[in-house]
């Protein structure tokens, strides 16, 4: 198998490696295979994560954080942008990019409270914010 340079990519073949292994198996629904394989694919890639992949996913944390439309749906947060946030701060971290690290948290936490504060944040994704 050629090697996968990008994040992206390795995320999108080993998902759909991983969905036909689930499509054989009738036992788990559809949803199921698609959060089973998204789950594995964020492991398994993660090693493959380049300064473009960063910077794509800081912007979109960003575009969360400075949004200040009235909008309920354009202030809703998804479980992948938690997910984003810790793949940016891990990667900040692991690089000595301590202000960076410190920068990210404070802003998306105070976003967060924001949302904890007008009962926005879904229950799911506090447990995903705790988890680690």
């Amino acid at each position: 198998m050629p090697s996968v340079k990008t994040y992206e990519k390795c995320k999108a073949n080993t998902v759909k490696k991983i969905i036909k292994i689930y499509e054989k198996n009738k036992k788990t629904s559809i949803k199921q295979s698609v959060a089973i394989a998204l789950s594995i694919a964020e492991k398994s890639c993660k090693s493959k994560l380049s300064k473009t992949d960063i910077i794509k996913k800081e912007l979109k944390i960003n575009n969360f954080i400075d949004n200040k439309n009235k909008n309920k749906n354009k202030n809703k947060i998804k479980l992948s942008l938690i997910t984003d946030y810790r793949l940016v701060y891990d990667y900040y971290i692991k690089k000595k990019k301590y202000m960076n690290a410190i920068n990210l948290q404070n802003a998306f936490m105070k976003k967060l409270l924001m949302l904890s504060y007008k009962n926005e944040l879904p229950e799911s994704a506090y447990k995903a914010i705790m988890k680690k």
